[in-house]
């Protein structure tokens, strides 16, 4: 496929690739170059925390062994992670 660019070194590209896309482009050789478009990760929706405190997110989350004191007044022991 021939492409050519116009006046601000822009060029169109083809169908599969959409706005957006992400394109690496690759000197192979002097005047040779190769454009790869790479795939987008997926968006992973994030949930919000509602009305649960920070301490109560991190004692739940997965793998962690925290104990978090309720009040400020009491030692808290460091936990290995």
């Amino acid at each position: 496929m021939k492409l050519t660019p116009d006046a601000k070194r822009r060029v169109v590209l083809p169908p599969p690739i959409q706005k957006g896309d992400i394109l690496l482009l690759d000197e192979q050789s002097q005047n040779q170059w190769l454009l790869t478009r790479i795939e987008r990760p997926k968006r992973v929706a994030q949930r919000k925390l509602r009305a649960k405190s920070v301490a109560d997110a991190l004692a739940k989350s997965a793998r962690a062994n925290v104990q978090i004191a309720p009040l400020k007044a009491e030692r808290l022991r460091p936990a290995k992670l």
